[in-house]
């Protein structure tokens, strides 16, 4: 439809259809290469601390339940303080979605659960936020268990996320090799429900060990050990490349970064 409108206000076909897909007519590569450097320098501007503060904006993000509370919550008071006039909205999206939305210009910032192999592009900027492992708690009732063999949790009652996720598919994976299926007590929507069920004495539940250390602590949780340790996983961020409010996306990474 833009392309459409454009080649009315031109008077030209910029682009044809062939078999193999759409490509540029001579007009159409004409105009490309005059307007392209103008525009990306435009969108390229940098803006100075005090259009910062003053910008009104609405930063979109997608994350997941999980680092939006541990990580993001907690700065929103103190960053907004700073640029009152930006609004920030978070929401969740699935995987692929998600980094569609951000192409399309829909989001302007998105975390994500690296995945072995993932291409992100060109036109996207990706970098690592923070590496996370998961562990076994329990409440001090299980205290008598110091270790667990893996193939062995459909013994225990085993609170665990449901889906696909890194450490589910690392425990179901061993299973496999033994030649049986987890079958998981409970199956939760996401880390915060878990630690409810375990602080509720429910059974043994798959957490982030980065997001229960005060409780590990205090006492409230004890580690349980495994035969073989759950995969470590790292949580990229991503933004578009050519976005004018990259800036003001880097600051608000950095504050996080900087506590």
């Amino acid at each position: 439809k833009h392309i459409k409108n454009l080649e009315s206000i031109v008077g030209m076909d910029l682009i044809k259809r062939t078999p193999k897909g759409i490509e540029l007519t001579d007009a159409g590569e004409y105009l490309y290469l005059k307007i392209k450097d103008p525009i990306e320098k435009l969108i390229g501007v940098s803006m100075d601390s005090t259009v910062l503060e003053s910008i009104n904006y609405t930063m979109h993000i997608s994350c997941g339940i999980s680092i939006a509370r541990k990580f993001l919550l907690t700065h929103l008071s103190e960053f907004n303080s700073k640029y009152p006039n930006l609004k920030i909205n978070i929401g969740s999206y699935y995987y692929r979605d998600s980094i569609q939305r951000l192409r399309d210009g829909k989001l302007d910032l998105v975390f994500l659960n690296l995945r072995e192999g993932d291409d992100f592009g060109n036109d996207l900027i990706v970098k690592e936020f923070c590496k996370l492992s998961d562990i076994l708690v329990a409440s001090k009732n299980y205290k008598k268990i110091k270790k667990i063999k893996i193939t062995d949790l459909n013994e225990y009652p085993l609170i665990i996320k449901i889906g696909k996720s890194n450490s589910r598919k690392f425990i179901e994976k061993q299973f496999e090799l033994e030649g049986k299926r987890l079958i998981p007590k409970y199956e939760l929507s996401n880390h915060w429900l878990i630690e409810d069920y375990v602080s509720k004495n429910l059974g043994i539940g798959v957490v982030t060990k980065e997001f229960v250390e005060d409780k590990l602590d205090s006492g409230e949780y004890i580690e349980i050990k495994t035969d073989k340790k759950l995969p470590e996983r790292t949580i990229v961020y991503a933004m578009r490349k050519n976005s004018r409010y990259n800036e003001i996306i880097n600051k608000f990474i950095n504050d996080i970064k900087k506590s």
